[in-house]
């Protein structure tokens, strides 16, 4: 699909799903974005699969239509963007896998605080009197 003049051969500039690989390419290799440093500045790259000519229909093949609602998401905030580590999210599961979420472990499944709040293990009371004492 790639094009010798250099434009996109597939149709779908302008698609959010076109806007979003965009956008993870530069603010994975544009060291003149604001974000660059919160994405290529800590070493998140774009798979080669997802690079050059072929690189968008390669992305749409692997992640499928946005949904409405959501936008890209990396499941190991700490990962590349690449097949496998991609998805789209909404607004509140992105927000729950940032890299600043505080996590907790219980009976072996680690998941935000927010959500063992919302499950009514615990409360935050019951977090901060035990944060204070270690």
């Amino acid at each position: 699909m790639g094009n010798p003049n250099g434009r996109p051969k597939h149709g779908m500039a302008g698609t959010p799903e076109y806007v979003s690989w965009k956008a993870m390419k530069t603010r994975c290799s544009n060291v003149n974005v604001a974000s660059y440093k919160n994405y290529g500045g800590r070493g998140i790259s774009v798979c080669d699969r997802w690079s050059g000519p072929d690189g968008f229909p390669n992305f749409f093949s692997d992640i499928g239509p946005r949904p409405s609602g959501t936008s890209l998401d990396r499941i190991d905030n700490n990962g590349n963007y690449e097949p496998g580590n991609v998805r789209w999210a909404t607004r509140l599961t992105q927000g729950r896998n940032s890299r600043k979420v505080r996590t907790v472990t219980i009976d072996g499944e680690t998941l935000p605080l927010s959500v063992w709040y919302e499950r009514a293990i615990v409360t935050s009371t019951c977090v901060n009197r035990r944060r204070k004492k270690g």
